[in-house]
C-alpha cells in the first residue's frame, strides 16, 4: 500500500501543529504564573526569558506551517523569520539569570540583546527576500548570531560549575541548561539544512520542533522546581570576577609552592586569615573555583601528596603511618577514609598495586 504525499502532509501538519500548541501553551503558562497559581509572589525573571523562548519558537514555526500551505507576503515572512534574532538572547538571558537569582540584573543591560531583534523587525520590509541575489547577508547573520550565543552559553555553563548548588538539584539544572541549548543547536542547524536544501523536505522541520518541545516541557514538568526562586547557599553573598581571579591564583600559589595543606593544624578560618580575607568568602571561592567544599579539597591534596609519597622508590620503607602524617593527616584513620573516598582503595591496596606494576 502507498503512502500519497496528501497524507504525509496532513501527518506533517498535525505533528507540527503539536509542537506550536506545546510550545505557545507552555510559554503562555509561564508569562501568567503568577497569576495562574493565585499567588502574590513575583514571577523569577527567568522564567520571562523562558516564555519568549517558547513563544518565538512556536511563532516561528507556526508561520512555517502556514507558509507551507498558503501563500504570505515576503515582507510577512521576513517578519517572522526574524523572530530567530530572539532566540539565541533568550537562552543565554535565561541561563544567566537561573544561575544567578539574586544578582540584580540592569534591565538595560539584559533588554539590549534583543536589539538586532528589533532592528530586524523595523527594516523587514527593505531585507532582501529569499531567492534575491542579496538575500544570503541576512541568513548568515541570523544563523551565526544565534549559532554564537549557543555555543557561548554552552562555554559558560560548562566552565561555571561552582555557581550550580553542589546536590542533586544542581545537578539538574546544568544539564537541563545544556539540554536546553543543545536542542536550540539541533533547531537551529535543521534550519540551515533548509536553507541550503540538505533537507530535503520543509515539513521535515516541524518533526524536529515537535520533537524538541517534547523533550523540553517533559523535563520542565518532572522539575517544576525549575519555575520558582531557587536557593543558592551564598545568597547575597557573590563575589566579584576580578576577586575570584585574584584570590584563585593566590590560593593555588600556596598550595603549589608554599604546600600550606601539609600543616595538620591548618583550618579554614586560618587560611583565610592568611589570604586576608574572611572564611565565608573562602569557602565560596573553593566551592566556584574547584567545584567541593573546603575539607575535600584540602584532603584531596593531601591524598595527592600520599600518593607522590608511595611512587617514589626513596620511601618504599615508610609505614603508612608515617606517610599519613607527611601528607599533612594528623590521624591514621582520617588518612584512611580521605584516601579510600577518593581513590577507591586503601593505602594498602594501592601500594600493593604500585609494587605488582613495578614486578
Amino acid at each position: 500500500m502507498s503512502v500519497t504525499p496528501g497524507f504525509l502532509d496532513r501527518l506533517f501538519l498535525l505533528f507540527g501543529s503539536i509542537g506550536v500548541v506545546l510550545s505557545l501553551t507552555a510559554g503562555v503558562v509561564l508569562t501568567l504564573k503568577s497569576r495562574l497559581s493565585g499567588k502574590n509572589d513575583h514571577n523569577p525573571l527567568w522564567n520571562v526569558f523562558l516564555a519568549i523562548y517558547l513563544l518565538t519558537f512556536g511563532l516561528r514555526m507556526g508561520k512555517s506551517l502556514f507558509h507551507y500551505y498558503y501563500t504570505i507576503t515576503p515582507t510577512v515572512h521576513t517578519l517572522f523569520l526574524s523572530l530567530f534574532f530572539a532566540i539565541g538572547p533568550s537562552v543565554w538571558l535565561y541561563t544567566l539569570t537561573i544561575t544567578r537569582p539574586h544578582k540584580k540584573f540592569r534591565p538595560l543591560g539584559l533588554y539590549s540583546h534583543y536589539l538586532v531583534l528589533l532592528l530586524a523587525i523595523l527594516l523587514s520590509p527593505v531585507i532582501p527576500e529569499y531567492g534575491s541575489p542579496y538575500a544570503w547577508v541576512f541568513y548568515l547573520v541570523l544563523f551565526v548570531h544565534g549559532f554564537l550565543y549557543c555555543f557561548y552559553t554552552l562555554y559558560w555553563v560548562r566552565k561555571n560549575k561552582g555557581l550550580y548548588p553542589n546536590d542533586e538539584k544542581g545537578r539538574k539544572l546544568r544539564n537541563w541548561l545544556l539540554l536546553l541549548t543543545v536542542a536550540t543547536l539541533a533547531i537551529l542547524s535543521n534550519a540551515i539544512g533548509i536553507y541550503y536544501e540538505l533537507i530535503p523536505f520543509y515539513p521535515g522541520s516541524a518533526l524536529v520542533f515537535t520533537v524538541v518541545m517534547i523533550v523540553l516541557i517533559t523535563y520542565m514538568l518532572k522539575n517544576l522546581w525549575l519555575l520558582k526562586p531557587i536557593p543558592q547557599k551564598y545568597k547575597g553573598s557573590e563575589l566579584t570576577a576580578s576577586f575570584m581571579a585574584v584570590h584563585e591564583k593566590q590560593l593555588n600559589r600556596l598550595m603549589a609552592e608554599e604546600k600550606l595543606f601539609l600543616q595538620p593544624e591548618l583550618t579554614l578560618q586560618k587560611l583565610s586569615e592568611q589570604m586576608e580575607i574572611t572564611s565565608k568568602q573562602l569557602s565560596q571561592l573553593i566551592n566556584q573555583t574547584k567545584d567541593k567544599n573546603y575539607s575535600l579539597y584540602i584532603s584531596e591534596l593531601r591524598v595527592r601528596e600520599a600518593m607522590k609519597i608511595m611512587e617514589n622508590e626513596q620511601y618504599k620503607d615508610y609505614k603508612i603511618a608515617a606517610i599519613a602524617y607527611e601528607s599533612g593527616f594528623n590521624s591514621i584513620s582520617s588518612f584512611n577514609a580521605a584516601f579510600k573516598k577518593i581513590t577507591r582503595q586503601t593505602p594498602v591496596a594501592y601500594r600493593n598495586s604500585l609494587a605488582e606494576s613495578a614486578e
